[in-house]
């Protein structure tokens, strides 16, 4: 299992955080999800898996890059519906 986590702006993160919590764990149910909030604009309203496997101490796993594309696109549509939704 992967995890990603997802870096909202603070504004972002009170309004749709857990939201985009739940919607990203039942899209995808073989990675695992957390967010955080950042105030470095680099990495505001952004995604990335987490290269950490608790499993084997000091060995890396990271999911294929066309899973990351997955859910990174998955990611983008739903923070754009939110804010549309938001903006409403």
């Amino acid at each position: 299992m992967s995890t990603f986590i997802f870096m909202l702006t603070p504004e972002t993160a009170t309004a749709i955080g857990e939201r985009m919590l739940t919607e990203l764990s039942s899209r995808f149910p073989e990675h695992e999800f957390e967010f955080a909030e950042s105030e470095m604009d680099d990495l505001e309203n952004a995604i990335s898996p987490i290269l950490d496997d608790e499993d084997r101490p000091g060995c890396y796993t990271c999911p294929e890059d066309s899973e990351v594309e997955r859910v990174q696109e998955a990611f983008g549509r739903l923070l754009a519906d939110s804010i549309e939704w938001k903006a409403s």
